[in-house]
C-alpha cells in the first residue's frame, strides 16, 4: 500500500474532520489535510519520535492566548470526544493496516495527525 492509497482510504475521515470543524466553527491550523501530506512526505526522510502515542494533544487559540484544551471549555471537550471517535473508528485502523503492509513505517510516524491545533473562526 502506497501513500496515495492511504490518502484515498483516509478521505472519508478527512471529510468527517472537516464537517466536525465546520459544526464547531473551528479550523485546524495547519489544515489537517496538509498535516497528512507532510506526514506522508516524511516517510521519505523517515523521521521518528521518541515517545509513543499515548494521548491526543489539543489546543485552542483565543484572541489573547493559547490554552491547553480541558473540561473548562465544554465545546472543546465535545470536539475532542468526536475527533477521538473519528480517529478510533476511521483513522487508526487504516494507519495500522498501512504500517502492517509497510514494515519500515511505524505508527509513531503519524504523531502529527494526533497533535492538532484548533482555532475559533
Amino acid at each position: 500500500m502506497g501513500t496515495d492509497e492511504l490518502k484515498k482510504k483516509l478521505e472519508p475521515a478527512m471529510r468527517h474532520v472537516d464537517l466536525l470543524c465546520k459544526g464547531f466553527s473551528v479550523e485546524v491550523t495547519p489544515p489537517y489535510r496538509s498535516v497528512l501530506n507532510k506526514v506522508c512526505q516524511n516517510f521519505e526522510n523517515k523521521k521518528t519520535w521518541q515517545q509513543e502515542i499515548r494521548e491526543l494533544l489539543f489546543t485552542i487559540q483565543t484572541n489573547k492566548s493559547v490554552a491547553k484544551a480541558s473540561s473548562v471549555y465544554p465545546l472543546v471537550k465535545q470536539f475532542k470526544d468526536k475527533f477521538i471517535q473519528i480517529a478510533k473508528t476511521e483513522i487508526v485502523p487504516e494507519l495500522k493496516l498501512f504500517c502492517k503492509k509497510n514494515p519500515d513505517i511505524e505508527i509513531e510516524d503519524f504523531r502529527p495527525l494526533f497533535e492538532i491545533r484548533i482555532k475559533q473562526i
